[in-house]
């Protein structure tokens, strides 16, 4: 029975050895690819797990709070918009070294903005598409069902950082090194899809997300004309102009002052730029923190109003205003709002208001109503003795 059962358990280790040898090889990872968030920076509303190694009791999933500040045992408040996990866990660390010796901070990105690229131009439903991975302008043309025969391939182009470049979709490398298969997108860029037709500009309202082509007006530098036709003719488009994309340049115009020889030509791309909604935001002991659209001539206690006021234990004294100026960021005080001498600040774009929470007032209390009611009393006590 003893040989048997040796037997048995040297046949099972000879074909687990052979099962082994016959599974293939671990695949050598790709050394191209590139993952979309290896430069992640937080943004508001993301979601992070944080958890120290080794200590029972450091673990937490944060948001982050409209101003930017996450909250974590030990080291209370800290920022952490536009630091990428990596730099906030460092931060993180040499914080809580007071407490906690070589301590680990571990951050997980649970929820986060995805990264994604805009498609605008000839097709049916310009817009954004997230990048689930490093993909090839190929790639993204094929997954979003956009090639065409009839697409012109001298104007399909990515936007990156103002710059256009055509990209051919002739893979066969025949005319040129750029071309669909090799061109490799990023976070942001913009694609440009064109396809064959008569002369005609298109106009791209940024605001309003259309897209519209029209033919060459009978004055070729009457743009004016081509954005009253596409209905983008505003005080906004004389303010801050437009930019022109002809080629691989890109072109900032003001419609008042347009160079002598202007004159637009076939394929030429008009961007409208959109109108820049102002917010402020509001956040601590008041009834709904947010980010709110900015009114000019709002006040704090205006802002206050819009939260919903304040909280039970929220504090009208020594609110804290937070504004950005080119030399980084000043915090004012808007003072004791209890005052009626007090004229609330007013508001800028991009203010951020923080309401503290109310301090305890038994001792003033005491100081204010007790003590003098029974210095009363015993003065009362006094005189009728006498």
């Amino acid at each position: 029975m003893k040989l048997a059962g040796r037997y048995i358990c040297v046949s099972v280790v000879f074909l687990l050895g052979v099962f082994l040898l016959t599974l293939p090889a671990p695949a050598e990872p790709d050394k191209e690819f590139q993952p979309v968030l290896k430069d992640y920076r937080i943004h508001i509303n993301d979601v992070l797990d944080i958890s120290v190694w080794g200590v029972e009791g450091l673990m937490k999933t944060v948001t982050v709070r409209p101003d930017g500040k996450i909250s974590f045992p030990l080291i209370g408040d800290i920022y952490a918009i536009g630091k990428s996990p990596e730099e906030l866990s460092i931060e993180m660390e040499k914080k809580l070294g007071e407490f906690v010796k070589e301590s680990d901070v571990s951050i997980v990105l649970l929820t986060f903005r995805k990264p994604v690229v805009y498609i605008l131009g000839e097709i049916k439903s310009p817009g954004s598409f997230s990048l689930t991975g490093p993909y090839t302008m190929l790639q993204l043309l094929a997954e979003a069902r956009l090639i065409r025969p009839d697409m012109n391939e001298n104007h399909v182009k990515v936007i990156r950082d103002g710059i256009a470049t055509d990209v051919s979709l002739d893979i066969t490398g025949e005319h040129g090194e750029v071309n669909a298969s090799n061109f490799r997108l990023e976070e942001e860029d913009v694609v440009y899809i064109t396809h064959k037709g008569v002369a005609s500009v298109r106009v791209v309202g940024a605001s309003s997300g259309r897209t519209s082509k029209y033919p060459l007006p009978n004055d070729p530098s009457d743009i004016a004309d081509v954005l009253a036709e596409a209905g983008e003719l505003s005080e906004q488009t004389f303010a801050h102009g437009v930019k022109l994309m002809r080629g691989s340049q890109v072109m900032q115009l003001s419609l008042s002052n347009l160079p002598e020889d202007f004159e637009l030509r076939h394929n030429d791309v008009i961007f409208v730029p959109a109108v820049k909604k102002e917010t402020f935001t509001i956040s601590g002991y008041v009834s709904t923190p947010g980010v709110y659209p900015f009114t000019a001539g709002f006040t704090v206690l205006d802002a206050i109003q819009s939260a919903g006021g304040f909280k039970s234990d929220g504090s009208m004294e020594n609110v804290e205003i937070r504004r950005d100026y080119p030399n980084g960021q000043e915090i004012l005080i808007a003072g004791n709002l209890y005052d009626p001498q007090t004229r609330p600040p007013e508001l800028m774009p991009g203010d951020l208001i923080y309401i503290n929470k109310r301090k305890s007032s038994v001792g003033k209390f005491f100081l204010e109503k007790v003590v003098p009611a029974v210095r009363d009393v015993s003065i009362i006590s006094s005189l009728m003795d006498n």
